[in-house]
């Protein structure tokens, strides 16, 4: 699975970089390519596939829910591969989740959080990839 993380802060890379590593099995194959602003992470994504994106919402340049709207119009119009969105914020009020749902997202991840959180929620993705795959063969 090939994911993009759009995050500004570092360290929060580092730490889905290591989660990666951590929880990661032999037959895993979790690739993860990092921009530090919204500005690269869009030009990546036009330029790369990915299966996921994992976006901050408090980018220095570009709001997160606008990157996510512009993710979802570009897989929508076929000038990228269809992926799952998931926004990453310290930000876990009602309002903030509502916006997200609303913006397209796919899944909701409070900072700070755990390996095993970010564990599940690839794993959500990885399994439902896996499903869809098994349902075009069978058909």
């Amino acid at each position: 699975m090939r994911i993009l993380l759009i995050e500004d802060n570092e360290a929060i890379a580092e730490i889905v970089r290591r989660s990666l590593a951590l929880f990661s099995l032999p037959t895993d194959n979790f690739i993860l390519e990092y921009a530090s602003d919204g500005i690269t992470g869009l030009q990546l994504a036009r330029t790369n596939t990915f299966d996921g994106y994992l976006i901050d919402l408090d980018l220095p340049d570009i709001n997160g829910l606008q990157i996510g709207l512009a993710l979802g119009h570009l897989m929508a119009r076929d000038r990228i591969s269809p992926g799952w969105l998931a926004a990453v914020t310290a930000q876990s009020d009602a309002a903030t989740k509502q916006r997200v749902h609303d913006f397209g997202f796919n899944a909701f991840l409070a900072k700070p959080f755990s390996t095993s959180a970010l564990n599940l929620l690839l794993r959500h993705f990885d399994s439902a990839a896996i499903d869809k795959a098994v349902k075009g063969i069978d058909q």
